[in-house]
């Protein structure tokens, strides 16, 4: 490390020193003043006599650099008037005391913005190492939920065209839900992502009737809601409501006690096969959610399902 280096870094971490209480950045203010004092008296018979503020000015510094505003208003005032003893004529001492005042203003306002931007700076560099480890805590998360979402898909049996069709969807569904994310994180509406993952599969608009108020969904459930709304949105085309010219799905849902119940109903579509081997969607519906309460069924004509999801974080 350079000497410049090493005087970058002495600089801030004066510039970033813990904020203290008034009273002990006055108690500094003070003892700065008094060494400035003192070092004036010492100097004062050698080659000082015609710089009465010598030893003020670096002390000025200093007190501006660690304590607050108005600890550094107070010493620049106190040393402009007690510098100027060292001068003998009046008007002489009235004029130091004006261009020391001022000196001494530009000193503390440009080290004030000197703190003011370190403060941020370092604010920032927090700001992005939880960014960082928010970050690469989340890609852990979506490489988890794509590898499960490939594995339930491939447990299907189905054939490569309809399991091509099935990831691409499952996938794109789990994009969009990260974008949603991205643009909104903390505070994406049930309402956004719902149209977000479900207008594009309701083969008309009045055949999808959503219904509920306004709910912010907790940034950790957003993903997985989309997997199961986009899983019983593309069953509902398949096989349901939406897979003739009538049926209809309604989604309606409701607040209550830090938690949002879910309920999807499909009416007036075609007969539904029942099967008692569970598949890879049912799977994913019922159990993608983390601490949600899924009850999914089929009806004769289509699938109805109730969630209950929490609305506040429960562990990480």
């Amino acid at each position: 490390m350079t000497a410049t280096d090493k005087l970058r870094s002495f600089a801030r971490t004066i510039l970033t020193s813990p904020r203290r209480s008034i009273a002990s950045d006055f108690g500094l203010a003070a003892l700065f003043f008094l060494v400035a004092a003192l070092g004036r008296l010492a100097v004062d018979f050698s080659f000082a006599k015609g710089l009465p503020y010598i030893t003020f000015f670096p002390m000025l510094v200093l007190t501006a650099a660690l304590c607050s505003l108005p600890a550094s208003i107070v010493y620049a005032l106190a040393s402009a008037i007690t510098g100027s003893f060292w001068i003998h004529t009046t008007s002489a001492r009235v004029e130091a005391i004006v261009l020391y005042s001022i000196a001494g203003a530009l000193i503390v306002a440009l080290t004030e913005g000197l703190k003011d931007a370190y403060r941020q700076l370092k604010s920032r560099e927090q700001d992005l190492t939880v960014i960082n480890a928010e970050l690469a805590h989340r890609i852990r998360n979506l490489l988890q939920i794509a590898n499960a979402i490939v594995g339930r898909s491939l447990e299907s049996g189905a054939n490569p065209k309809d399991l091509k069709t099935a990831l691409t969807g499952r996938l794109s569904a789990l994009g969009n839900a990260q974008s949603l994310i991205t643009l909104a994180p903390g505070v994406v509406s049930l309402s956004e992502l719902v149209n977000v993952t479900l207008a594009p599969l309701a083969p008309a608009r009045d055949r999808l009737i959503v219904n509920g108020p306004l709910v912010l969904l907790p940034t950790k459930a957003i993903t997985m809601l989309s997997l199961v709304l986009y899983e019983l949105g593309t069953n509902a085309v398949k096989y349901g409501a939406w897979s003739d010219s009538k049926g209809v799905v309604f989604l309606v849902w409701r607040e209550h006690d830090k938690e949002v119940t879910l309920e999807w109903e499909e009416r007036d579509g075609p007969p539904v096969r029942r099967s008692d081997k569970l598949g890879a969607g049912s799977r994913l519906i019922q159990t993608a959610i983390p601490n949600a309460a899924v009850d999914y069924h089929l009806d004769e004509d289509g699938a109805r399902c109730r969630i209950n999801l929490p609305l506040e974080p429960q562990g990480s």
